[in-house]
């Protein structure tokens, strides 16, 4: 599936995004059990495949036909379908679902679709039903982070004010809550102190909101509503990509996306944003060890991308893509042709063996060859003292003297 940076795809972004889409799922889960589940605009489907572990059944739906290819294959579960849609004109009956959860969608279209997206919402879910939407809280995630400029995927954000009238139009009742991210996600009540909460405060990120048209209150915990927590030790490793114009190569021209080092198969995607440079260096692994390089791909402006099979490289090339490499952190040089806008770097990578297991058998061998070293000088000094000790030596040697009197 190719990749923006907008839509999430697990394993390839940071983990800071995965982390903050993970969480919101997470905390949907409380709503769905043994209920109907759509999930609208529903990506490449893991958040999906989540609402399925509680829910009764849950239709995964995206205007991509990519997307949803994906999700068949990736995300498939019984209890689970996925069908091609578009949000402005929902292909289901009135009053088919008991929830509709849609994350980080609505700023994605205009103002004339987000009302028909709201109007079919409303249509598709029963009375009693709930709906569960994420958007960008403009103030933090715009103006505050950014200088008031819009993501290029975003066409229409809502400050906080906004997104509740708007939601307010269609559903009597409307909660909000703030989502931070700090090495832990979380969902909180919009109207708790956050202060006291997990050294949070002001606004999040992102706004989270429960609308429906009965008092949804009491389904509420009205505390700390979802934690996703991050454990880092398990994203011990990273991939590191440098980029530069002059051919001069410093840390602060690179970009880091780290993985769990217990793994072996990585398909990890580096995101530039558009950053000029003239050369590349990635470094799949932050140590040496035998690693299989399967695929090299880097996006550029307007789409385009290339897929790349010639790199120089630090290590020893066992095969075509399998490189050993001794001693050092493992490096591959890519040219570009010229100065471009590099979207993305996104590299596919086997570790067969990492520096660790690599160095003990590499230190194993040698002594195994050490020892059959020794071995052999043993078997050498023992053949010579017993030439040394033959008749032959012995009639050999009073010949020599003869010879030198």
């Amino acid at each position: 599936m190719i990749l923006t940076g907008e839509r999430m795809i697990l394993n390839r972004m940071k983990k800071e995004t995965e982390i903050e889409h993970l969480c919101r799922y997470e905390y949907a889960m409380q709503f769905v059990g043994g209920k109907k589940v759509l999930d609208a605009a529903c990506g490449s489907g893991y958040g999906t495949k989540m609402l399925a572990q509680k829910a009764m059944n849950v239709i995964g739906m995206d205007i991509s036909q990519e997307a949803i290819e994906y999700a068949k294959q990736n995300y498939k579960k019984d209890n689970s379908e996925y069908f091609v849609g578009s949000v402005e004109k929902l292909p289901f009956k009135d009053n088919e679902f008991d929830v509709v959860v849609s994350f980080e969608t609505i700023e994605h279209v205009d103002e004339r679709i987000q009302k028909a997206f709201l109007n079919e919402i409303q249509r598709v879910l029963k009375n009693d039903g709930m709906l569960i939407m994420s958007t960008p809280n403009k103030k933090i995630y715009t103006d505050e982070r950014t200088g008031g400029v819009m993501s290029e995927y975003h066409i229409k954000e809502f400050y906080e004010d906004e997104f509740k009238r708007f939601l307010a139009s269609k559903f009597k009742y409307v909660k909000f809550n703030q989502q931070f991210y700090a090495k832990t996600a979380c969902i909180i009540e919009q109207e708790k102190s956050f202060a006291n909460i997990s050294g949070f405060d002001g606004d999040g990120m992102y706004i989270v909101a429960l609308a429906s048209n009965i008092d949804i209150g009491g389904k509420i915990d009205n505390s700390f509503l979802c934690r996703y927590p991050q454990v880092y030790e398990e994203y011990n490793d990273y991939v590191q990509v440098f980029y530069t114009n002059d051919g001069e190569i410093n840390e602060e021209d690179s970009q880091i996306v780290e993985f769990n080092n217990k793994l072996k198969h990585h398909k990890m995607c580096i995101f530039l944003d558009g950053i000029k440079c003239t050369k590349l260096r990635i470094d799949p692994t932050s140590e040496g060890g035998i690693v299989k390089i399967n695929s090299i791909e880097i996006g550029f402006e307007n789409d385009q991308k290339e897929y790349i099979s010639e790199y120089h490289t630090n290590a020893i090339r066992k095969e075509e893509n399998i490189l050993e490499c001794i001693d050092e952190d493992l490096q591959l040089f890519i040219d570009l042709s010229n100065e471009r806008k590099v979207q993305y770097v996104d590299i596919e990578f086997e570790v067969i063996e990492d520096m660790e297991t690599f160095s003990t058998r590499r230190l194993k061998l040698l002594k195994e060859q050490n020892i059959l070293l020794n071995e052999q000088v043993v078997c050498l000094k023992n053949e010579i003292k017993a030439i040394k000790e033959s008749k032959t030596w012995k009639i050999m040697e009073k010949m020599t003297k003869i010879i030198h009197r």
